[in-house]
C-alpha cells in the first residue's frame, strides 16, 4: 500500500502535468474554470496547491484539456 506521501507525489505530478497542458494550449486559469463549470479561481488553488481537485474534477479537467 502506497503511503500517503506517495499518493500527494502522485497528485502534484497530475496537477503539474495538467497545468503544463493549459499553457501550452494558451489557456487561462479563468477560461479552464469557465469550461470545466467551476468557481472562479478554483483551478489557480488546485494548481498551486492550496486545494486538491476531486477524482471527479481532475477527469473533467483532463477532458477539458482535450
Amino acid at each position: 500500500m502506497d503511503s500517503p506521501r506517495n499518493d500527494l507525489g502522485f497528485a502534484a505530478d497530475l496537477i503539474s502535468q495538467f497545468r503544463a497542458v493549459r499553457v501550452a494550449k494558451n489557456l487561462s486559469q479563468q477560461e479552464l474554470d469557465g469550461r470545466l463549470g467551476i468557481a472562479d479561481g478554483l483551478t489557480a488553488k488546485w494548481e498551486n496547491s492550496f486545494r486538491k481537485p476531486t477524482l471527479f474534477h481532475a477527469y473533467c479537467w483532463a477532458e477539458a484539456l482535450g
